[in-house]
Order: C-alpha cells, then structure tokens, then sequence
C-alpha cells in the first residue's frame, strides 16, 4: 500500500477536483482560509501551483500562478495549464511515465508573492485526453516470410490503449454560523416615597401678673407762721399685695428646662443624670445616648432619610446613610473623585459596591479564605466595552506545556485539603495574560501597620486567573479537532485503495 503524507499548515485548503474535456488543462477548485481557520470571502488571493515528478519532492515539470478573488463562501476555481505560466511546458508533461505526478500547492492570502506552502499531495487520476496524447503507441506486428513466390506480409499490431484517469472525492459543506441570541430587558429602578412630616405641638399658656396696690393720700400742711407744729396726720393704708408670679418650680430632676415662651420654662427631652446624657431616653447607659428611629447628623437628608456623618475635613469622611429604607450605604467620600464603599440596595436586592469598577473585595495580602455563589462568578465580556480584538493564533502547543500539579498547603490557615492547578511562576512562561503579581506599596504596608493589622510574610505574592485559561483550552481543542478530521479523511481514502 502506498503512503499517504498530509501536510498540516497554518493557512489550510480545502479543494475539489475535476477533469475537462480539453486536452491540455483540468479544473482545480478550492477553499480559502486564515491562519486561524476561518474562511476568506470575497478576497484577493494568489495561488502558486506546481506540478512534480514521481514525488512530492521530485524535479518541477511546470510551474505557474492565479490571481483569483473568493466568493462569499471564499471558494474559487483555477484551470490548471491555463495560469500564468512560471516555468516549463505544460503540453510537454508526459502524464504516463514514473511514479506518477504529484501537485504543490501554495498561496499569498494577500494577492501577492508572499506565498506559504499549503500542501503537497499525488494526482492519483489523470485526465484522458492528457494521458492519451502522451502515451506509447501500440507494437507493429513482425514481417511474415517471403514466398517462393513473394510471401503476404504480416499484419499490423493493433494500438495501445491509455489508462482511465481517477475521480476525486467532492469538497465538504461549509457549516452555518449559529443564530445569537436576544438580549435580555433591563429591570426598572424603584422609587422611594418620602414620609410625612410630623406636626407641631402646641405652646402653654401664660402666667397672670398680680395688680399693684393703690398709694396713700398725702397730708395737709399746717397754716400760719411760727405757730405750732400741728399733729401729724394718720398713715395711708397699706394697698393690697400683687400675685405671685411663675417661678422655676414644678421641674423634673435630671431634665433639662426648655423656654417654652418669652417668660415660661417647661421640661426638654434632654436628661442629664450626672453620669451619662441622654436623648429622648431618662436612662441613658451611654455618654450620649440617643435613642430614635428617626435622626439625621451631619449633612441631613430631610425626615424621609437618616444620615450618619463624619465630617473632619479630610478628603476622605464617612458616611452610613439608610434612606427611605430603599438602600443602605458606608462609604468614603475621596474628595469628590469617587466614593468608595458599598452599598445595599432593596431595590436591586444586591450588595453593590458604591461606585462603578472601583471597589476591589480584598487585595492580594488580606484575602477571603472562601468565596460561595449559587450561579458562579460573572465577568464582564461585553463587545461594547472591548476593543483592538485579535482571533488567538493558537493554543495547542500552549497547553501541551502546561504543567498541572497537586500540591498541599504550607501554612494550614491557607487549607489542609489536597489542591489541584498550576505553579503560577511557571505558568506566567507560558500564558503570561493569566498571571497576576502584585506588590504591596510601603504606603499600604505602613497603614496597616498602624491600623495594627498582622503583615502577611510575602507581600508581592501570585495570583493565577484561572478564568483567562478558558479561551486558551478553546483554542487548543478547535486545532486538535482539525487534526481529527484531517485524520479521518485519510483513513477513509485509504479504506478506498
């Protein structure tokens, strides 16, 4: 049986064949692809086609080339013997002697002479009409003896007759891209209701003043001169004492007095025990004790919100915000650049963080030791937000030098359990794009240290994203595929033979 050599190239064909009635020429129709495997419609190309002798490495018969233009399934069809003429004779081919011929085909996808080798393979039919033009003609058939009269002479031997030419197998179908899929509505953002503002009580009473009494009439002085003093006349009576006015009685122990008007104290909802103060409480545990569903400090929303501020002056204050029950929030306001926090919404029924694409959970020295999800981890992948987006051009070789390993844990607070993975120094050789490696800043490591949080004894260590791996294994799997129906074609001719 003969040996079939396949030829596996980074720009690959996939072609059909058949034979024209015209003697010096036959038809050669094929399929364009990339480097990636995918088909080139309604492309340029220039095709390099060389017939050789009696192997795929024999001595060049003719050579020459096509400049074709694909369709949009990236087909096109050449008549070889017909092209640009490189080197040799294509009429002079003698189709019927050696060990057949064998046809080299290569192409530039970009219509010039850049070609890269597609392939080599044997013509294992060869049309008729070629075949027969240069095959031998049939042995003449030996003189018979001459007579003793003069003899007949012997007939003629009859022609040869030429070999039938071969049929080639039919190219396969090109399959249809897959229909995608709608995209989801977006949900509508609830809105709040403002609670209603409480009414005002109202103010007491005054106090009546007392009236003031009336003033004793004034003596008569006596007449004449020199004469006697005169008695003195009997004292006025004393007039009637004016009411008592409002004083500070009637107050609580430990309440503060309010003013409830210009001239009147009433009781506050301050209390001040000695030890502790307390609002709207009598018995405050606390230094200040405020006890209210309803409190706004700092900035202040209104009575429909409740607000928790701390306002320093530093670029980054505090704030604990719940408003309108619809959402709560802690973040740091950074100067007004962003804000950073989370924040839980009721609404969306999520904890969010408080600003887009800014808040990280962790960082590589204080990790989470486990992370739970119901439905996996989402990563954005969205075209929109993507750009300068290249077909990968290949993953098999990748992934035939990675190294999975399993491996225990050094320090038993990372888990005792067996692990399974990569070592990411080595993967980073191999797939850089999944490796991360970070490096803790002397700022950070300084407030942590004065935060008094423990400093981790690596503090540049290395993260693999496991999740880039994905397109890499894709990748390797489409070429391994290729491989597999490259395979199963030849087992198929060879089933033939």
């Amino acid at each position: 049986m003969k040996k079939l050599y396949t030829l596996v190239a980074s720009l690959m064909l996939t072609a059909s064949m058949s034979f024209a009635q015209a003697p010096q020429g036959f038809n050669y129709q094929a399929v364009a692809r990339d480097n990636a495997g995918a088909v080139l419609p309604n492309t340029g190309v220039n095709v390099k086609i060389t017939l050789l002798d009696g192997s795929a490495s024999g001595a060049s018969l003719y050579s020459e080339y096509f400049a074709v233009t694909t369709n949009a399934l990236g087909l096109f069809t050449t008549n070889i013997g017909n092209g640009n003429v490189l080197s040799g004779n294509f009429a002079s081919i003698n189709w019927g002697t050696g060990n057949g011929k064998f046809i080299k085909v290569e192409l530039d996808p970009n219509g010039g002479t850049n070609y890269t080798l597609v392939g080599t393979s044997q013509l294992l039919s060869v049309p008729y009409a070629l075949y027969a033009a240069n095959s031998p003609a049939g042995v003449t058939g030996a003189t018979g003896p001459t007579g003793p009269g003069g003899g007949a002479t012997g007939p003629t031997g009859a022609a040869g007759n030429p070999g039938t030419a071969g049929v080639a197998g039919p190219t396969g179908v090109v399959g249809q891209n897959g229909a995608t899929g709608a995209t989801g509505a977006t949900g509508a953002t609830g809105a709040g209701t403002n609670g209603a503002t409480g009414a005002t009580g109202a103010s007491g009473a005054n106090g009546t003043t007392g009236a003031t009494g009336a003033t004793g009439a004034t003596g008569a002085t006596g007449a004449g001169t020199a004469g006697a003093t005169g008695a003195t006349g009997p004292s006025g009576a004393n007039g009637a004492t004016g009411a008592t006015g409002a004083g500070l009685s009637g107050g609580t122990t430990n309440v503060l007095p309010k003013w409830a008007s210009a001239t009147t104290l009433t009781n506050s909802q301050l209390f001040d025990n000695g030890t502790n103060v307390g609002v709207k409480t009598a018995t405050p545990n606390h230094a200040i004790d405020l006890r209210s569903n309803d409190i706004s400090v700092g900035d202040g929303l209104g009575t429909s919100s409740v607000i928790l501020s701390w306002k320093t002056g530093l670029p980054t204050d505090s704030v604990l915000t719940f408003v309108n029950q619809a959402y709560a929030a802690t973040y740091f306001d950074n100067g007004g650049i962003n804000s950073i926090g989370h924040w839980i919404s009721l609404n969306d029924n999520d904890i969010e963080p408080f600003d887009d694409n800014v808040t990280a959970m962790g960082n590589p020295i204080y990790r989470w030791s486990s992370v739970y999800a119901g439905n996996g981890v989402i990563q954005t992948s969205d075209a929109r937000l993507k750009k300068n987006v290249i077909s990968l051009g290949s993953g098999l070789d990748k992934v035939m030098l990675l190294r999975p390993v399993s491996y225990d844990w050094i320090n038993p607070k990372d888990g005792t359990d067996r692990q399974i993975g990569f070592i990411a120094q080595e993967l980073e050789t191999v797939v850089p794009e999944a490796v991360v490696h970070s490096h803790a800043s002397e700022k950070s490591l300084a407030a942590a240290k004065a935060a008094g949080k423990p400093i981790p004894a690596i503090t540049d260590p290395y993260g693999v994203k496991y999740a880039e791996l994905i397109p890499v294994l894709t990748k390797a799997i489409q070429e391994q595929q290729a491989q597999i129906e490259a395979l199963k074609k030849e087992i198929e001719i060879l089933k033939k033979k």
